[in-house]
């Protein structure tokens, strides 16, 4: 995935939620309370990573969210040559598997209807989204169209949840 990383002060109004591609099912109101929080106490966060061409959000809509609240006009911006919408929403989905507020259920199961939705493989998925697809499907051919949890975020009153992929 190329970027061009170029930083540069960006207008908070000119930036772009593009919900149609966000890999969550929610901005989650306690994590941008959190970073409201910090923001107070002086803390800095890494720049939001955005497309260059339309300043559409790749990562860093609950930073986004929280500075708007605390009525930051500007914010610090990485600027990211992005080739397509498929391109942002990997780059956006891959960004959020690694840091920040992990995945819930409902997250992984919207990120993975919108990856179906633009085409991706399920390798491409599972890198993406950090899911061990190939494991679980060869060890359960019965499962095939679905995708595990994370084991500590898959049990739900005892039972195992499984994320549709199809």
């Amino acid at each position: 995935m190329n970027q061009k990383g170029e930083l540069k002060k960006v207008a908070i109004e000119e930036l772009v939620e593009d919900y149609h591609l966000y890999p969550r099912s929610d901005v989650d109101g306690a994590t941008v309370e959190e970073f409201r929080e910090a923001l107070r106490a002086g803390a800095k966060f890494p720049p939001i990573r955005v497309c260059y061409k339309t300043l559409r959000i790749i990562d860093g809509f609950h930073r986004k969210t929280a500075y708007e609240r605390e009525h930051a006009t500007h914010v610090l911006c990485s600027l990211e040559e992005v080739a397509d919408d498929r391109d942002l929403f990997r780059r956006a989905a891959h960004a959020n598997a690694q840091h920040g507020r992990r995945y819930s259920v409902d997250d992984y199961a919207t990120a993975v209807r919108l990856a179906k939705r633009l085409g991706l493989t399920r390798e491409q998925i599972s890198s993406d989204l950090f899911l061990p697809l190939d494991d679980y499907v060869k060890a359960n051919p019965e499962f095939s169209d679905f995708a595990p949890s994370l084991i500590d975020q898959s049990k739900y009153k005892g039972k195992q949840i499984y994320i549709p992929i199809g």
